[in-house]
């Protein structure tokens, strides 16, 4: 019984052994994408933005279009944090 006998053996255990690393190492990575939720929140979210861009330029509206429309939800907002605070106030 010499060792010459076992190293296709034992070759043929270490590419199993190989393989089943790959294969874990991806089953690994695929269940961690499944319970990251902050990246698939992020995904989600460039996705939905990237619709409205679309649907945006489909409608033939511009940046500064947009920008009065970030302008005026700004100020609606502030408008609303007036009034709360305002109304919280005695007297």
């Amino acid at each position: 019984m010499s060792g010459r006998g076992f190293v296709p053996e034992v070759g043929a255990l270490q590419q199993e052994i190989d393989q089943t690393r790959g294969a874990l190492a991806q089953t690994v990575q695929e269940l961690a994408g499944r319970v990251d939720v902050p990246a698939r929140a992020r995904a989600a979210w460039a996705h939905r933005i990237e619709s409205l861009r679309r649907s945006a330029r489909r409608a033939g509206r511009t940046r500064s279009t947009w920008l009065l429309v970030g302008a005026g939800a700004g100020m609606a907002t502030m408008a609303v944090v007036v009034v709360l605070v305002f109304r919280g106030r005695p007297g």
